[in-house]
């Protein structure tokens, strides 16, 4: 298991506040993709396929990084995701 942190922001008093979170390698979280990003779109986004098939954008990927990722929006053609977890 590894334990890793990140802030999160209360949108009360807009202070951040560590969150630690724990998950097994070996599991993905409900949701998460682990895809390879193999090229890049106009505007900089990483280009990846999803084992349907389905093209996921990724902002901040390039090619040649495999990631663990969430999708934020989904169309008929494609994801446009966010790259929570790069695995070396």
């Amino acid at each position: 298991m590894s334990t890793e942190k990140s802030k999160m922001f209360n949108s009360r008093d807009g202070k951040p506040h560590d969150l630690g979170v724990t998950r097994s390698d070996d599991q993905l979280a409900e949701g998460v993709l682990r895809l390879e990003v193999d090229a890049l779109a106009a505007g900089g986004r990483g280009i990846a396929r999803g084992a349907d098939g389905v093209v996921w954008f990724l902002p901040g990927a390039v090619p040649g990084d495999v990631v663990e990722a969430v999708p934020k929006r989904k169309k008929r053609r494609f994801v446009v995701g966010r790259a929570d977890h790069w695995i070396i």
